[in-house]
């Protein structure tokens, strides 16, 4: 047992993911273990990071081979359930790195602030190659709303409700906090919409968090990521996403924003439905937007489209359907 549990998914990275290892093996921190956990990975890859893991001779990491793809879902009740003894949580992406002092950062923070939930920094953004880039990092500082936020405590639902501020990647989180939350909804499964599941389940209990925005983690961004190659694509994605925000009810600007998300994305199942020929389907979706969110008028334009010109939708679906049309940024 450590005082922070490190988990490490991976998924067809063999080489990334050696470069998030060292980096936690670099921490000047040093009680805490990590298990690296392959999601069934294609080829040899989950073997030669198996070798490769057992070839470090640190026994503080060690490598899990997932039975099946469990997707994010699967991936963090894995790490949930093996960090049940250890005080501390951090899940870190097969494509990201920490500082040296990133661990021993959060830890402090965490000490110092009982009341917050989780420790989250400012990261640097690196491209695809692993090269630092400073324009990127600007352009993430924007569209998650960092730009100028000091140091100190945050509201968890407010942040996560505006623009997403805290990527589950990097970000330490008090096990005792994950253990009050319930850490995520028992019936979804899958990849996404965990990161968003973990949050609100933290938020909608009034938790805070501890901001700095000290740039102590390395977030890469390149074109596998899901905000990249078109999750809301995806038909399953998104009636969970719809299924994680229908249950709750919030206040004031939070519970707006809400039903802003929701009707967008009953507008995007109304689509779905449109363009897979289910007419029934692509008019209950329709009326459900506008129920969620009848001032957009984004949703009274595609909503009566698919009740009475579904055929039409479904032309505008085939020909302009993107992920784009979801993303804040």
């Amino acid at each position: 047992m450590a005082r922070v549990f490190i988990g490490i998914p991976t998924l067809n990275r063999p080489e990334l993911v050696r470069e998030t290892v060292r980096s936690v093996i670099a921490q000047t921190f040093t009680d805490w273990r990590a298990i690296v956990s392959d999601n069934v990975s294609a080829g040899d890859a989950a073997e030669r990071v198996r070798r490769w893991v057992e070839e470090l001779g640190d026994p503080r990491v060690t490598f899990h081979q997932q039975a099946e793809n469990g997707g994010e879902y699967g991936q963090g009740r894995f790490f949930f359930a093996r960090a049940g003894g250890e005080e501390h949580l951090v899940i870190v992406h097969d494509d990201d790195v920490l500082k040296p002092g990133f661990i021993s950062a959060a830890v402090e923070a965490l000490a110092a602030n009982p009341g917050a939930a989780f420790f989250v920094c400012n990261p640097w953004i690196l491209a695809e190659d692993g090269s630092r880039r400073d324009d990127f990092t600007r352009r993430f500082d924007e569209c998650w709303g960092r730009t100028g936020v000091r140091e100190g405590l945050i509201d968890v639902l407010d942040t996560h409700m505006r623009t997403g501020f805290t990527p589950i990647s990097g970000a330490v989180f008090r096990m005792a906090a994950l253990r009050d939350s319930g850490f995520v909804d028992d019936d979804l499964f899958g990849c996404f919409p965990f990161e968003s599941n973990v949050f609100l389940r933290l938020g909608e209990r009034g938790a805070k968090a501890w901001f700095t925005p000290r740039r102590l983690f390395g977030l890469r961004w390149h074109s596998q990521q899901m905000i990249n190659w078109g999750f809301l694509n995806d038909e399953e994605i998104v009636s969970s996403t719809i299924r994680l925000f229908e249950r709750r009810r919030f206040k004031g600007d939070n519970e707006r924003k809400r039903r802003q998300l929701l009707g967008r994305l009953h507008r995007v199942g109304a689509l779905h439905r449109a363009r897979a020929g289910d007419l029934p389907g692509a008019r209950r979706a329709a009326v459900a937007a506008i129920r969620a969110n009848p001032a957009s008028l984004k949703t009274w334009v595609v909503g009566p489209a698919a009740l009475v010109a579904p055929s039409l939708v479904g032309a505008v679906v085939r020909a302009h359907f993107s992920p784009r049309m979801f993303a804040s940024c």
